[in-house]
């Protein structure tokens, strides 16, 4: 049973979804530099719902991080950083009101369920 199906109307009423762009990693090539640089297919198109992480965790640990991070809701299975299998690292552009720049690398899966999963992502500097 989904009950994330179930209860996904009542949370958009809270937090409406936002459509997002998500770039499947699929690899890396080495440029004529020498630099490897990843290439992503896509983009796939899909509704998230956007939410806010807190500091705390790293405030706790005695990290000073200067990093924007979001938790993001999204339907199907996706995959955060498994750099010995070279999966993951999957990128999605979506637009957050007062954050200029929107290019979000999904780090870590923080829960994953076979209908949704719950994602980390970073906003990526240019």
């Amino acid at each position: 049973m989904n009950l994330h199906g179930i209860v996904r109307g009542a949370i958009r009423h809270v937090t409406p979804d936002l459509c997002a762009q998500l770039y499947p990693y699929e690899g890396a090539t080495q440029g004529t530099d020498g630099k490897r640089h990843a290439v992503y297919s896509g983009p796939i198109l899909v509704m998230v719902q956007v939410q806010s992480m807190g500091n705390e965790l790293h405030q706790q640990l005695g990290l000073n991080l200067d990093q924007i991070s979001r938790a993001v809701y999204l339907q199907g299975n996706w995959h955060g950083v498994i750099r010995a299998d070279q999966q993951g690292g999957d990128r999605m552009t979506f637009s957050v009101p007062g954050i200029r720049g929107n290019q979000w690398q999904i780090v870590r899966v923080l829960e994953s369920w076979p209908d949704w999963t719950k994602v980390a992502v970073c906003l990526q500097r240019s």
